[in-house]
């Protein structure tokens, strides 16, 4: 949407940014075992991410310190998902209502994943995907390994902006692409969690005015080199490929 599109600037003074929309054929939440939250890799996360690749390698002029990764239940799980297996190659994350089951995350995920910008969006009300399990006890962990740049808006429950009808608790991706992402809880691990449909939350991530406005002002390091395929990221952490034993 251009009004979204405008919340995204280049150095030139240019608006705008490219859109990858990468379509699964079963679910991101597939893994060798089974369906799962967690528990085992997904079978797509090496095709994904050779997809994102190819695509960031044949349009040159994408900005590779600024690359953002997003994406709304079983795609908040491959979100997620992604970080763990590719730390510091996205610049910024917003996993929506995503279905990566918390106790299946480690401690040492956890300190990894703290390092990264990472801006999470939930109804209080998902049935679906209950906040208690996943997103909450998530942001407070992050919170508690020092992560600076780790968000959470709460809403209370889902409010379409057409008519004013009121959604499953599930479909707080309307929030996000309706541009209503606007505040964040407290970054308080040991504080109950006050669920807001005024954007969220009470607290303006680094001074930004909007969830779009906070992922355009994340820009990675760049480093001498940054290999496309294969072999490592950005950050020269290493490639953070999980196999299907979840090694």
């Amino acid at each position: 949407r251009k009004d979204i599109q405008q919340h995204f600037t280049t150095e030139g003074g240019a608006n705008g940014a490219y859109v990858l929309a990468v379509q699964c054929p079963t679910a991101w939440m597939m893994s060798a075992h089974g369906f799962g939250n967690g528990n085992y890799p997904s079978v797509y996360a090496n095709v994904l991410k050779s997809c994102i690749d190819n695509y960031v390698a044949t349009h040159p002029d994408v900005d590779r310190n600024r690359i953002y990764i997003g994406g709304c239940s079983n795609g908040g799980y491959m979100t997620v998902q992604m970080l763990l297996r590719n730390p510091g190659y996205f610049a910024a994350a917003y996993p929506t209502c995503e279905a990566f089951a918390d106790v299946n995350i480690s401690d040492v995920q956890i300190k990894q994943l703290s390092e990264e910008n990472i801006w999470f969006v939930q109804s209080f009300d998902d049935t679906t995907v209950k906040p208690q399990e996943y997103a909450i006890p998530t942001f407070k962990r992050l919170i508690k390994a020092g992560a600076k740049n780790v968000w959470i808006s709460m809403f209370e429950n889902v409010i379409g902006s057409d008519f004013g009808q009121k959604l499953m608790g599930h479909f707080s991706w309307a929030y996000v692409f309706n541009d209503e992402v606007t505040a964040s809880q407290e970054q308080n691990a040991d504080a109950d969690m006050k669920p807001s449909n005024n954007g969220g939350g009470t607290v303006a991530p680094q001074g930004h005015a909007n969830l779009f406005e906070w992922m355009n002002a994340q820009v990675l390091k760049a480093p001498e080199q940054q290999p496309m395929f294969g072999g490592g990221n950005r950050n020269g952490r290493g490639n953070g490929r999980i196999d299907e034993n979840g090694n």
